[in-house]
């Protein structure tokens, strides 16, 4: 089970990474308002990578499946 955790956290930071570190994707909003205002605020990628880590880092495991459903499964509705 640790591992399929250690993976979901993976996934999750590499489908997020182009929104709110490198923001070269277009703006979408995948987090909530405030933690990608938070994250956003940083003025280098490395401070919003990590912000994005701490985000990511407070979730419980429920929401971390819930928020991985919602990327990453097809039959689950957006939003």
């Amino acid at each position: 089970m640790e591992f399929k955790g250690g993976l979901v956290i993976e996934r999750l930071f590499d489908a997020l990474y182009p929104y709110y570190v490198d923001c070269k994707s277009p703006l979408l909003n995948l987090l909530p308002e405030e933690a990608g205002q938070l994250i956003r605020q940083e003025q280098d990628a490395q401070g919003r990578a990590r912000r994005l880590c701490d985000w990511i880092s407070g979730l419980t495991d429920h929401a971390a499946c819930k928020l991985y459903n919602t990327l990453f499964d097809p039959d689950k509705p957006f939003g």
